[in-house]
């Protein structure tokens, strides 16, 4: 008499049925994933936010600017990211943690209509950037 777990379609079937059961465990724990990178993105924004205001050394506050927006571009499209995954239809996991606007304050679902940031804005923030990296390098006499 031959096994139940001997016989190769039984063997499939359990095999599809543990797949399907670790899928079901990794949704969930991405749906955890997604809402704490949005809540560090939302955290780490109001962080910079509160150090520029609170600094009094003005070129500690431009260093925290120039730092905010270099990272802010790039939370901005970890946003758009998260912003696509908790509009897909079988997303099961909490709503948007913090405020979708950008590193400027404009609203990110201008961004996300569009599919992407604007690379001119991203262009002359880096030609500004690179000025200031060369401000920076020279020595006054």
């Amino acid at each position: 008499m031959q096994k139940p777990w001997s016989v190769p379609a039984n063997r499939e079937v359990a095999n599809k049925y543990f797949k399907v059961l670790r899928a079901h465990e990794e949704i969930h724990r991405l749906n955890i994933e997604v809402q704490r990178l949005d809540a560090w993105i939302t955290h780490e924004r109001q962080v910079f936010k509160s150090a520029i205001d609170s600094a009094t050394n003005p070129h500690l506050a431009a260093e925290l600017r120039r730092r905010y927006a270099e990272r802010g571009r790039v939370n901005n499209l970890h946003r758009i990211r998260i912003s696509a995954i908790y509009k897909l239809e079988g997303y099961s996991g909490p709503g948007p943690f913090g405020a979708e606007e950008n590193v400027d304050g404009n609203p990110l679902e201008n961004e996300l209509d569009s599919g992407e940031l604007s690379d001119d804005d991203d262009d002359v923030e880096d030609e500004v950037l690179r000025l200031g990296d060369f401000l920076h390098s020279l020595t006054l006499i």
